[in-house]
């Protein structure tokens, strides 16, 4: 039998006998359904990109994470997009693709050695207004350390994207925008006393 499809559907006899029974054709159908779907989680990637939708090349395009896998270990990349639709671009010093591990390694240095910054903590600490006590924030601000070791990666993904404005890669490293509004928010939830768990 052959279906056809318009606005019902018929069935119309074909032209030869099914070669395979209609059990088996359902038994191959559900077990290639399943193998997607078990291809399809295994090639999702372990951890988040922390600086998905924050990461630029010097010429404004963006950077996005490619993940790429080999003898069972997952790599990730941040790749420029003009590299990827193979754009002809001017010659750059700054790189196309970056290990990810690395950017956001360096990244996350960079913002421990910002929070211990005595200027930070006083800026932020006149954000906070009401007479904030700037060795509090200071304090807080330096707090950090213990609570990133302490986070999830989607956690930790958060909280890069409450901090980090942008990345620009460019030829001489990395350029840091900070998000002076996300000192603020990191300091009132380090400040803040956490419940205690029943």
């Amino acid at each position: 039998m052959r279906a056809w499809r318009g606005t019902r559907t018929r069935a119309f006899p074909g032209e030869h006998e099914a070669i395979v029974d209609q059990a088996t054709w359902d038994r191959v159908q559900e077990r290639l359904q399943a193998n997607g779907r078990k291809h399809q989680r295994g090639r999702r990637p372990q951890n988040p990109a922390y600086l998905r939708g924050l990461i630029f090349h010097e010429n404004g395009a963006a950077m996005t994470p490619h993940h790429t896998g080999k003898k069972h270990k997952e790599y990730c990349y941040y790749v420029s997009t003009d590299y990827l639709k193979v754009r002809h671009t001017e010659p750059s010093a700054a790189p196309q693709r970056l290990a990810a591990g690395m950017v956001e390694g360096a990244v996350v240095r960079e913002l421990r050695r910002v929070l211990r910054s005595p200027e930070i903590a006083a800026h932020t600490a006149a954000q906070l207004g009401n007479h904030t006590d700037t060795t509090e924030v200071a304090a807080a601000l330096q707090d950090f350390d213990s609570l990133w070791a302490q986070l999830f990666h989607n956690e930790r993904a958060r909280i890069v994207q409450l901090l980090v404005q942008r990345v620009t890669v460019t030829g001489k490293g990395l350029a840091i925008d900070l998000r002076a509004d996300g000192l603020k928010g990191l300091a009132t939830e380090l400040m803040t006393p956490q419940e205690a768990s029943i």
